[in-house]
């Protein structure tokens, strides 16, 4: 079953992440939310995903992302890469993948490159490393740009399933785009995906807005509200339920179909 993970301001995490993991940006938790909110992750820090910051920042926030794994230790904490950068995410990889996971039950590695070809090299260079072999719970993660590419993210999918079989379960979506229904096609036809995540529920709600496969996708404009009016945390509400409800029917789907 592919579960949907909401990624909004950490102060909200408590009133709207309810699924089976929450995610956290390292560089919003290392930037001091209420102490609440700190409790609160401490308390569920074994669903916790921790995120580097890199699709925010432009760049991943590497110190972040080590002081909360160390202060958390999570069940996953996102390995640092560089956008689209083949060479400097293997780099990334193999400096920082081995002493993330002493911190983390998991360590999510995301390949880059500038094509499908060249993301399934690079997801192929890291799998021949000893870093790879020494890492002893990984997951995969795949972004949303591949989409842009020849394939899409269903290219990558593909590799991986002939490459790692069916066994290979842990792989996990960044970001949902437009057409939600595109997504929604890419999780019935690799129902073994594990989790995908996106802003666009909070993003929504935040411009008092219902999230459907037709709306305009939203940017979040705030990263560090303490809280929404009570109209629009009902909104979130709606909308996170509306795209778990998608990414769990979209599975089923494709289970039933006799995918994965």
């Amino acid at each position: 079953m592919t579960e949907f993970v909401p990624v909004m301001p950490l102060d909200l995490l408590p009133h709207l992440s309810k699924g089976v993991f929450h995610f956290c940006l390292a560089h919003l938790f290392a930037q001091s939310p209420l102490q609440a909110t700190r409790a609160w992750l401490h308390t569920h820090a074994k669903c916790i995903i921790v995120d580097n910051g890199v699709y925010e920042l432009g760049e991943p926030d590497v110190s972040s992302t080590l002081r909360v794994a160390k202060e958390l230790h999570p069940f996953e904490v996102v390995c640092p890469d560089a956008y689209r950068d083949k060479e400097l995410t293997l780099t990334m990889f193999a400096t920082h993948a081995l002493p993330l996971s002493e911190h983390a039950e998991r360590v999510m590695i995301v390949p880059q490159g500038t094509t499908t070809v060249e993301w399934c090299q690079c997801l192929d260079e890291m799998m021949d490393s000893k870093t790879y072999r020494e890492l002893p719970q990984k997951t995969i993660g795949v972004p949303k740009y591949l989409d842009q590419y020849e394939g899409g993210r269903s290219a990558a999918l593909s590799w991986i399933e002939y490459h790692m079989g069916e066994d290979f379960m842990q792989v996990h979506l960044l970001g949902m785009d437009m057409p939600l229904e595109s997504t929604a096609r890419v999780i019935a036809n690799f129902p073994w995906v594990r989790s995908v995540d996106s802003t666009w529920p909070y993003a929504s709600a935040e411009q008092r807005e219902l999230a459907t496969p037709m709306s305009v996708k939203q940017v979040v404009k705030d990263w560090h509200p303490g809280y929404l009016p009570k109209p629009q945390l009902t909104l979130a509400r709606l909308n996170i339920a509306i795209f778990s409800k998608i990414a769990t029917m979209a599975s089923e789907e494709g289970k039933a179909f006799g995918h994965g």
